[in-house]
């Protein structure tokens, strides 16, 4: 491949979350095509507690990142820079100072967007709109992971420099066990308020004289304030014979919980989702699903089945969703082989746009466009199958 060499601004885990485990993911791809991708590391945050919170600490580190990122833009002279860019206004003004590092050293610019959130962030004022204006234009291709993200910043970024790859799990199992049908019904991510917690506990609550399963709430907890106020709700509903909670869970405990369970419920409130990754693991694993209809997810949604949305999010819609799912769902879907070409999918699309000339989206383009934009893993998809099936 012409691509050889590239800067990655981002940061790996900890703390543990969609961008961080993503960036993960995304220097494996790197190093199974051969890329020499170096990280400029822009770790602001140690724990979920210190996200999107200003402090002198964070100042400090910021300038001390606007010096490793000149250094290595000076001296790797990359073919691309990669920034994971984001949409809270403290961050998002680091961002601006690492396009302009980026582009006056004259590195082509590759945008890996992963929320929604930046037409509100335009939103602020005139200067906020210029600044994202200037920040999203300024990316010769600009890669997020489905319709729903793209269209929070089309009117900044031209159809032709848009493409899609979904994310992937981190760390999957290759082979998947029997479900378990009596298995529990859980719900599996971090512990903070827009998460929605409160409201699978409260969807439990109308399940639990209907169905037999237990309830599982496992995920870190970063919020101590809300977590006493998830037990407070459980103790008042009298569910504790019926809910348990597993904390935070290592990568083997997850797993094993996905395979375990009967159903995942993700009720989420957070109006600036992506793909969650739980909901990609469960995916995977061809777990039954109820989520809600927020941001990005409804793009993870596909012709298996495995997900439900719910467009409205009360406990009662998630408690009615979850039955009919139960009643109608086959213990595990089929989601393509249970997952296991989707790595594969997501390098060859990083190497189908690391290998376009700058400004050129052509080779991102397939039959499979929302307004003109391109999914580059359903295009690297079907060559793969006419590949297995001899047309090419």
């Amino acid at each position: 491949m012409s691509t050889s060499r590239i800067v990655v601004v981002s940061q790996l885990p900890p703390p543990v979350h969609g961008s961080t485990v993503m960036t993960a993911v995304f220097m494996g791809s790197m190093d199974r095509l051969g890329v020499e991708a170096s990280l400029v590391d822009r770790r602001f945050s140690a724990d979920l507690g210190q996200v999107g919170h200003a402090s002198f600490g964070k100042l400090v580190r910021a300038i001390g990142l606007f010096s490793r990122l000149r250094q290595a833009a000076k001296v790797k002279r990359p073919d691309y820079g990669v920034v994971f860019v984001t949409n809270r206004p403290g961050s998002f003004l680091v961002d601006c100072a690492v396009v302009a590092i980026l582009r006056m050293y004259r590195v082509p610019i590759i945008h890996y967007v992963h929320t929604t959130g930046f037409s509100k962030l335009a939103s602020r004022g005139h200067a906020w709109k210029q600044l994202v204006r200037a920040v999203l234009s300024s990316a010769d291709t600009v890669v997020t992971l489905g319709p729903s993200l793209a269209d929070d910043i089309a009117q900044w970024v031209k159809p032709a420099q848009m493409c899609f790859i979904q994310n992937i799990p981190h760390m999957a199992p290759s082979s998947i066990s029997p479900a378990n049908q009596g298995g529990p019904i859980i719900f599996l991510s971090n512990l903070i308020r827009e998460k929605g917690a409160d409201t699978f506990v409260q969807a439990a609550s109308i399940l639990a004289a209907k169905v037999d399963h237990q309830f599982v709430i496992a995920g870190g907890e970063p919020d101590d304030e809300f977590s006493k106020e998830l037990r407070a709700l459980v103790d008042a509903l009298s569910l504790g014979s019926r809910v348990r909670f597993l904390g935070h869970l290592d990568s083997n405990s997850k797993w094993q919980l996905l395979r375990d369970c009967a159903m995942l419920v993700f009720p989420s409130r957070y109006p600036f989702e992506a793909q969650p990754l739980t909901l990609v693991e469960a995916r995977h694993v061809g777990v039954p699903t109820v989520a809600t209809d927020v941001g990005g997810i409804r793009d993870l949604v596909d012709e298996s089945g495995w997900l439900t949305l719910d467009p409205i999010g009360t406990s009662e819609s998630i408690a009615q969703a979850v039955l009919a799912k139960l009643s109608e769902s086959p213990p595990r879907y089929r989601t393509g082989d249970n997952g296991r070409q989707w790595t594969s999918v997501y390098d060859q699309a990083w190497l189908s746009v690391l290998t376009n000339e700058p400004g050129d989206g052509s080779k991102c383009r397939s039959d499979h466009q929302v307004a003109g934009r391109t999914t580059c893993t359903e295009r690297v998809k079907d060559v793969d199958e006419d590949q297995r099936g001899g047309k090419l």
